[in-house]
């Protein structure tokens, strides 16, 4: 029997090109959001049930924001800042720490943690791969497919924004590619296969798929 899937929705704007039986799949499925697809999930028609984000994104007012309007959503996140991380427990309790300089300085360090606590350090690529290691503790059965991870392309999906204290751009786009390139992906991949979890991206146009650092696949199997 086939394994079941789930999905990580990024932000390109090939989810425009997203069918109507592949919407309703991914809606049957468990499926986290990363960046802004919250604030724009009307215009893919795919309310997601999860979101995970990390203080670099300005992660008060985004977060304020989304739980006042998505009462639904189940938002997971990963604080690197010590102060950030005392405040949101007003808000919400912290999922995860994240640091980043594990990944300059120690990369024996940054590899998959396999239980959801606290006083562990989520792995830390870019939030895509925060997402891939959530995900694969709770669905260690499942596929991971990866939406709209388009690369190689500053564009987005939505249309007409304006910037209204929800855009949490990264500020280095380039650094964020490099990290995914020389350390994300390959350890994204690596983890994976050691707990037997297949991870795709669905975009075969995409930088990644192109250049053989992660697998192609359809959204439905």
């Amino acid at each position: 029997m086939p394994k079941e899937d789930c999905f990580i929705l990024c932000t390109g704007p090939s989810l425009l090109n997203l069918t109507d039986k592949e919407k309703n799949h991914i809606r049957s499925c468990p499926n986290i959001c990363v960046n802004r697809y919250p604030v724009f999930w009307q215009q893919i028609g795919i309310k997601p049930t999860d979101y995970i984000l990390l203080d670099t994104y300005k992660v008060n007012t985004v977060v304020q924001g989304i739980v006042d309007n998505n009462e639904e959503l189940n938002i997971v996140t990963c604080v690197e800042n010590k102060s950030i991380f005392k405040s949101l427990i007003n808000i919400h309790k912290p999922h995860f720490r994240a640091r980043y300089t594990i990944f300059n300085k120690n990369r024996n360090r940054s590899k998959f943690i396999d239980n959801i606590d606290s006083s562990l350090s989520l792995f830390w690529s870019s939030i895509l791969g925060s997402a891939v290691n959530y995900y694969a503790i709770l669905y260690p059965d499942k596929n991971i497919k990866i939406l709209g991870m388009d690369g190689g392309s500053s564009s987005h999906f939505w249309t007409n924004f304006s910037n209204n204290g929800l855009d949490h751009s990264s500020p280095n786009k380039q650094h964020n590619s490099l990290n995914m390139l020389k350390w994300g992906l390959p350890i994204i991949n690596s983890e994976c296969k050691k707990r037997s979890i297949s991870v795709y991206s669905c975009n075969s146009n995409s930088f990644w798929n192109k250049n053989g650092y992660i697998e192609y696949s359809t959204v439905i199997s």
